[in-house]
């Protein structure tokens, strides 16, 4: 039977019915054709009988009810399966594809996805690494090491991290890896974080929240340490910033110290680092017995009343313990502290004489060089303390006091005790730096139980009040220009020498073997350079009360008799009292002419001045011993200048 039969035309009566019937047949015989180009419908209705024909140029098989070809079948027979036969199934939910080459397929595109994120700089996950015994891996898409790896801060600045911090540092003495922080800034601890015996960790802030008040990446939310880094070695900070809670106090951010064996906790640097202007601690960096403490390019402001920024320590004045560590007891070494290009301000209100920008406590070897202090209400810029606690090798260069509002009295106040002779302080250096002070204040304040042996001043500036202020002073040089220094009662000055204004300069305790230029008059002078005597009755021929002058520079002394007119009595000379000072003596007695009065005339004659090596001055009234005239007026013309070698 005929697929199509069509109905022959024979006239032209009922045509376009039949064309019209044609037609639908013609179509529906189309329909039931199978299309070269897909074109619907195309789907067999019923078996394909080939009659011995060939299907050719077959594709190869890939799913699972496509056809094989004959290639295939014998590739498949010989030991090589075209990956698009063999069917797998994925228990793990890895890849949907069912056979070999649609996962692998998959599996490749899942590898160029990776690559364009890591070329990106996006890792999809990292594996858990054997230092990360005993932690919990939260996400694995941070690296080790990553607080965020070992928490999820679910509400920023809420959620509490103390417990991921934790674990990054527990990865970090297992692993020796860098811990850092900051995707998910800020994060708050609400209780301190274990930062103990680190060994060369370097924690990193990546946040990038290290300038302005409300860009902080941590919030210390307790009343405790924020890292307790009892010892620990070694350690590197970098941009970090922290605050604290309002109303909430915490001891400190950095707490360091050595363990009970005393055993070193030392090396730690930080760069960059920075406390905003909205928070109160009572220190910044508590350090007892830290070694070798660095700060380069740091910021720390405190608000806490009566609170220091940083606190250098050799026997925890303040009796701090660690949660973590048994500590140290008593006094231990305190050295070597260095700041470089850091400002240190304290805002606290309380007035304390306690507040202050640096407390130290036996800290040697301080080197601060350029920044800023501020300090608006405490006692001093800087304060040293404790019992027989020297701070030896002390230098600043640079600093600036910070000039707007309120000011302490004192830029460095050294209030040890115990710290004169063998205690004394040791190999200061303060060059360029400027103290805005309050009051009669001192750029430099030395107790009257503190003593500085080879202190250098220069260069320094004050805006009231003295530059330094000291009972005992040795071996130094002191730059002072026009700014006034001030030595109390009681105290030595010794082998030391000033430049600047000697009428600036006030010795009231013992002056000895100093020497100086003084700028406002271009002379160099010695210690004992000058002497004015008591105003004494002479003795002899006149009884009048005179008083002399020496002055002496070098070995060379110069000794100015007043002039005396009083009425004399019949003798031959007159004695001046008291005598001249050891220091100022004759090596030999000395006569030298002199104009004298006598019998109530002007000065009328050449007279003797007498000086032995004991120190007496007897004035004769001529060299062959004729007496004075009695009851008329009588003494020394003029003021009378005599210089002698010694």
């Amino acid at each position: 039977m005929a697929k199509l039969e069509l109905a022959d035309i024979t006239s032209g009566y009922a045509a376009p019915a039949k064309y019209n019937n044609n037609n639908t047949l013609i179509e529906q015989a189309i329909e039931n054709t199978i299309s070269r180009d897909g074109t619907s419908p195309n789907g067999m209705e019923a078996d394909l009988d080939l009659n011995g024909n060939k299907i050719v140029n077959l594709a190869a098989p890939i799913n699972n009810n496509d056809a094989a070809r004959l290639a295939d079948i014998q590739a498949a027979t010989t030991g090589i399966t075209s990956a698009n036969l063999i069917l797998i199934s994925d228990a793990d939910g890895h890849y949907t594809g069912a056979n070999v080459e649609a996962a692998l397929d998959e599996i490749g595109d899942n590898i160029n996805t990776i690559e364009a994120d890591i070329a990106n700089g996006v890792i999809p996950f990292y594996a858990t690494t054997t230092g990360e015994s005993g932690v919990t891996v939260v996400n694995s898409r941070f690296k080790p090491g990553c607080v965020d790896r070992y928490g999820t801060n679910t509400t920023p600045g809420t959620t509490d991290m103390t417990a991921a911090f934790n674990a990054a540092f527990i990865v970090a003495r297992q692993f020796n890896c860098q811990v850092t922080f900051g995707d998910t800034a800020p994060y708050r601890l609400n209780s301190p974080v274990d930062a103990t015996q680190l060994r060369g960790t370097t924690v990193v802030d990546t946040s990038g929240r290290n300038v302005g008040a409300a860009q902080v990446s941590l919030i210390i939310g307790h009343t405790g340490h924020g890292f307790d880094c009892s010892h620990s070695n070694e350690t590197a900070w970098y941009d970090i910033t922290a605050t604290s809670v309002s109303g909430t106090t915490p001891t400190c951010v950095w707490f360091f110290a050595r363990n009970a064996a005393a055993s070193s906790a030392e090396l730690h640097k930080f760069y960059r680092c920075r406390t905003p202007s909205n928070c109160t601690f009572t220190q910044i960096i508590y350090n007892y017995a830290a070694e070798e403490l660095s700060l380069i390019d740091c910021f720390f402001y405190n608000g806490g009343n009566g609170s220091t920024v940083l606190n250098l320590n050799s026997t925890n004045p303040s009796g701090y313990t660690s949660t973590f560590q048994t500590i140290a007891t008593g006094a231990q070494s305190n050295t070597v502290f260095n700041l470089f290009g850091t400002s240190l301000l304290n805002a606290g209100n309380s007035g304390s004489a306690n507040e202050s920008c640096i407390q130290m406590e036996q800290a040697g070897d301080f080197t601060m060089i350029g920044g800023l202090l501020a300090c608006f209400n405490g006692g001093a810029y800087i304060r040293m303390t404790g019992a027989a606690r020297t701070c030896n090798k002390f230098v600043m260069k640079g600093v600036r006091g910070e000039p707007a509002g309120t000011k302490p009295p004192r830029g460095i106040s050294c209030e040890t005790t115990g710290t004169t002779g063998v205690n004394a302080h040791v190999g200061w250096s303060i060059e360029d730096c400027s103290f805005t002070l309050s009051g009669s204040g001192f750029g430099v304040f030395l107790g009257d139980e503190a003593e500085v042996l080879d202190l250098r001043l220069t260069n320094n500036q004050v805006d009231t009040g003295n530059l330094l202020r000291a009972k005992f002073l040795s071996d130094s040089y002191i730059r002072h220009r026009s700014l006034a220094c001030s030595f109390v009662a009681a105290g030595t000055v010794t082998r030391c020498t000033f430049d600047g204004s000697r009428a600036q300069l006030t010795f009231s305790g013992t002056d000895t073997l100093n020497q100086g230029l003084d700028t406002a008059t271009g002379y160099i002078w010695q210690t004992a350079d000058q002497h004015t005597s008591a105003s004494t009755a002479c003795t002899g021929a006149i009884v009048a009360s005179a008083q002399y002058r020496i002055y002496k520079q070098g070995r060379q002394v110069t000794l100015i008799l007043p002039s005396i007119n009083a009425v004399a009595t019949a003798a031959p000379s007159f004695v001046i009292q008291p005598a001249i000072p050891a220091a100022y003596r004759p090596t030999e007695t000395l006569r030298v002419s002199v104009q004298i009065r006598d019998n109530g005339a002007t000065p009328n004659q050449t007279g003797v001045c007498q000086i032995t090596t004991a120190g007496v001055i007897t004035i004769l009234k001529d060299p062959a011993g004729a007496n004075f005239t009695a009851a008329a007026g009588a003494g020394l013309a003029d003021a009378t200048p005599i210089t002698f070698s010694q």
